[in-house]
């Protein structure tokens, strides 16, 4: 089994985060009480009236906190999956082939 290595980890889920999070900050600039609508469909309750206009506070707050929070959950979960398999070594995603093989001859 191979360790997971956290920092590459969170650098991509925040990474996908932030651009999901953009996406969705995109919409919601485009035309909020259509994109609520549109989200209220998903959960089947009435969202549009909760419709709030964009300020450049709520903009960096909630691109913040939707890159930082999924990116530090994702290094937990891999940090404690590293704890959980202790008899693994690290494998890096640039050259997992090579040090397979060493993994292999070093039994």
């Amino acid at each position: 089994m191979c360790k997971l290595d956290p920092k590459a980890i969170a650098l991509t889920t925040g990474i996908v985060s932030g651009i999901l999070a953009l996406a969705c900050i995109g919409l919601v600039a485009w035309d909020a009480r259509a994109f609520m609508a549109a989200l209220g469909y998903l959960i089947h309750a009435d969202l549009a009236a909760l419709a709030r206009p964009l300020t450049p506070g709520s903009v960096i707050a909630g691109l913040l906190f939707w890159t930082l929070a999924p990116a530090g959950i994702a290094a937990a979960a891999a940090s404690l999956y590293n704890r959980l398999v202790p008899e693994a070594r690290l494998m890096h995603a640039w050259a997992p082939e090579e040090q397979a093989a060493r993994a292999r001859s070093e039994r």
